[in-house]
């Protein structure tokens, strides 16, 4: 595997971007999101199509992917955080030449539909990017932010070590390999394609909302068919939000759909890691070599 690139590390002062990939997003959640950002004390730069609307989308694909491109060249801005996920990044990716994060890389911030983003930096580019909150999570000035208050210090280059109680469901043992992955509805829609997910040797991560139990099945099938399962070195599962059960119950939770296909392997599982959609999503560096272990009492996710 090639070896990865790190983009800088922040320092207070410098300048950071705000643009819309994919859904729109509001303006008092812009706002809020200046706010904030310049109470940790960066200057901020917003896409001057940060809150464009076509549709569902901030903008026509051309145009989100234009705007992205030219934060990307912006030489003030250091990291770019995606305003809010939805849908749509995915929908932009052919319209966006993104050959220049190799000679100009900085991070790349956001989850959930973002997560397509995340596959073609890092699988094409080799360029670490970041998992983490986006502008449309930020809580308000008068709220404790860990998610976000964690991510600053990730962009600054604090290490990650994050220590965690075992889930009962979570299989132990330890593995040190690079962490790829995202959110697992956006990881399936791009199999086929050239986005598709490599996770041979990696540790794969995933995290989902709003799904009924079959279709996390149906899911996760399509991962063990296609191999994406048998190679890895550990699996990351995030929070499950949301998962709702039919009429006839499907009989698992989300926990025990996902042990019945990684279960058959032999490498650690961490179960319901504080990374997703719910209150605390921890920032996890995606294309980094990191360490997870895995024991009856604590969970460890340490980047190297």
């Amino acid at each position: 595997m090639p070896e990865m690139i790190t983009p800088p590390y922040l320092k207070k002062n410098d300048t950071v971007g705000i643009v819309s990939p994919a859904g729109q997003i509001k303006k008092e959640s812009i706002d809020n999101a200046i706010n904030t950002l310049v109470r940790y004390g960066y200057n901020v730069v917003v896409s001057p199509g940060a809150l464009s609307a076509d549709g569902y989308f901030a903008g026509t694909d051309q145009q989100r992917a234009q705007h992205f491109f030219d934060m990307l060249q912006d030489d003030r801005v250091r990291a770019i955080f995606c305003a809010r996920g939805g849908y749509g990044t995915a929908r932009m990716l052919e319209h966006l030449d993104l050959s220049i994060i190799r000679k100009k890389p900085k991070w790349i911030i956001g989850f959930s539909d973002i997560t397509a983003m995340h596959l073609k930096i890092n699988n094409e580019y080799n360029v670490e990017s970041i998992h983490g909150v986006m502008p449309s999570g930020f809580r308000s000035a008068d709220e404790k932010d860990v998610s976000l208050n964690t991510l600053i210090n990730v962009l600054e280059g604090n290490k990650i070590s994050y220590h965690e109680p075992t889930h009962p469901l979570s299989i132990h043992g330890r593995a040190e390999a690079v962490v790829t992955g995202g959110n697992l509805s956006v990881i399936l829609s791009l199999r086929g394609t050239r986005y598709d997910i490599e996770t041979k040797n990696k540790i794969l991560l995933i995290e989902e909302i709003d799904e009924y139990s079959y279709h996390l099945d149906r899911m996760m099938y399509n991962l063990y068919l296609g191999g994406k399962l048998s190679g890895l070195k550990g699996l990351i599962i995030g929070q499950l939000t949301e998962i709702k059960d039919t009429k006839t119950s499907f009989g698992k939770n989300g926990w025990e759909i996902i042990k019945h296909y990684a279960g058959r392997y032999d490498y650690p599982v961490i179960m319901n890691f504080p990374i997703g959609h719910d209150t605390i999503n921890l920032p996890i560096i995606l294309g980094r070599k990191t360490i997870i272990q895995v024991n009856r009492l604590e969970t460890l996710v340490e980047c190297t």
